[in-house]
């Protein structure tokens, strides 16, 4: 992934395509392709490879379902490919994260936060909502290092509520050296330099 991030919006509604760009094209980071249909999607897709994140609506002509999800996953290379939709039901999500899919931004998601959820997806973290409930430690582009496991998730919930180490380790029964070792290793898969950046970070993916 380079620095600059090539995001592909596939979806039909032309009002919401032009929102996302306008709001996106504040951070010159991002390059903005439309894609209006499954079609469109595909032939970007099959002609470009370097699409870094692919946001797909469920919904647009042309697609049919998980079938059309798979095609689109198998041509995507290593571009992240994420759900963006506004009416997903959970067992739909729970089976395109295991298919290899990146997660879901919803439709009404705050596009203030729509720049830092791309970017952390673009870093190898799955996103969903915390609400909708779906674990996505098992979500997987080929870059295990960026999974949480529920005793990381567990961990950063506990440090955002401004526990210490020592704490923490005494709730859960565990050494001080060891959840030193886990907060490391959170750092590393959020792309985070320390604790605070860490929770952010999981704060601004829905993680917690």
């Amino acid at each position: 992934m380079t620095d600059n991030l090539n995001i592909l919006i596939a979806d039909d509604h032309e009002l919401i395509r032009d929102a996302l760009v306008l709001a996106l094209r504040q951070d010159e980071t991002f390059e903005l392709i439309p894609a209006s249909n499954y079609d469109e999607t595909e032939a970007i897709l099959t002609k470009r490879t370097d699409i870094d994140i692919v946001m797909l609506d469920v919904v647009m002509p042309g697609m049919q379902g998980r079938a059309s999800l798979e095609a689109i996953l198998s041509i995507a290379g290593q571009a992240k490919v994420v759900l963006f939709s506004g009416n997903v039901t959970r067992d739909f999500l729970s089976e395109a994260l295991g298919c290899g899919c990146a997660g879901l931004i919803p439709k009404d998601l705050r596009l203030s936060s729509l720049g830092s959820v791309l970017k952390l997806i673009a870093s190898g973290v799955p996103f969903v909502p915390a609400q909708l409930g779906v674990n996505t430690t098992f979500c997987s582009q080929g870059n295990s290092a960026a999974q949480l496991s529920e005793r990381d998730v567990t961990i950063l919930r506990m440090v955002s509520e401004g526990r210490t180490n020592k704490e923490i380790a005494w709730h859960l029964g565990l050494a001080d050296v060891t959840i030193k070792y886990n907060m490391r290793n959170i750092c590393e898969k959020l792309q985070a330099k320390n604790r605070a950046q860490a929770v952010n970070n999981a704060r601004t993916s829905g993680i917690i």
